[in-house]
């Protein structure tokens, strides 16, 4: 997909789809997702998107109905895309979220969207980097959970944490859920690193982790009934 192709859909799906604004970076890895899928429904998106007629869609993204085709690949984009932010918020969601296969020609600025510097270039590199993260058993309910960030983890007595490495399997802390972002009681089950890819901007490494996607269904009410989440504590994803 061109530079120009992403941007026209960037500006299409974040304009019709979705209910949260999401930032470019997420959506190239919704796109790139999807090309790999379903390549003929985000081609015949793309083609919509583009302002392409009805005859030119048929003619070369082999279109029958094309309202009913494109309708199919944006429901399946904005599927993809609620999974992906149910635990980021899509106004702070960092460059991680990048495939590391994109190539330099195809990267886009967040703040530019269109336009394209050297200076704005990421390089992707398929080397292997060890990312922390706690793995969190919910004592209400025995719910787990993947922390990736620090300032969603509170130690025992309600304190900020400063690092992955004070805490150990068996201890106990207060864990932000991704639903409704309180904080609750909950044991560490697995401190631990895990290799990923990486990428580099500006001599700087960046990394790539994918959040949980655990849903608790009618049990965060229940934990909220129960008092199990702590005063004070209703704080928004950063």
């Amino acid at each position: 997909m061109t530079p120009s192709q992403f941007n026209t859909i960037y500006k299409e799906t974040t304009a019709n789809l979705f209910e949260k604004p999401i930032t470019v970076t997420q959506t190239r890895k919704l796109i790139a997702r999807e090309i790999s899928m379903k390549p003929k429904d985000v081609q015949r998106a793309v083609a919509r998107a583009e302002g392409h007629s009805v005859e030119v869609q048929e003619k070369f993204y082999d279109i029958t109905d094309p309202g009913t085709i494109v309708e199919k690949a944006r429901n399946v984009l904005e599927q993809i895309a609620k999974d992906d932010i149910e635990t980021t918020d899509p106004k702070k969601a960092d460059d991680s979220s990048k495939p590391c296969h994109q190539k330099t020609s195809d990267v886009v600025s967040e703040n530019s969207v269109g336009s394209t510097t050297p200076d704005e270039e990421e390089v992707f590199m398929d080397e292997p980097a060890h990312i922390q993260y706690l793995k969190v058993e919910f004592v209400d309910d025995d719910l787990t959970c993947y922390i990736y960030r620090i300032n969603d983890i509170k130690s025992a007595c309600r304190r900020r944490v400063k690092s992955f490495t004070d805490i150990k399997i068996g201890d106990t802390v207060y864990a932000r859920w991704p639903e409704d972002k309180l904080f609750y009681q909950a044991k560490v089950i697995d401190p631990s690193v895990s290799p990923r890819k990486t990428m580099r901007r500006n001599s700087d490494s960046m990394s790539v982790v994918t959040p949980s996607k655990n849903k608790p269904g009618s049990t965060v009410k229940q934990r909220r009934n129960s008092g199990g989440a702590q005063s004070g504590s209703h704080l928004e994803l950063k």
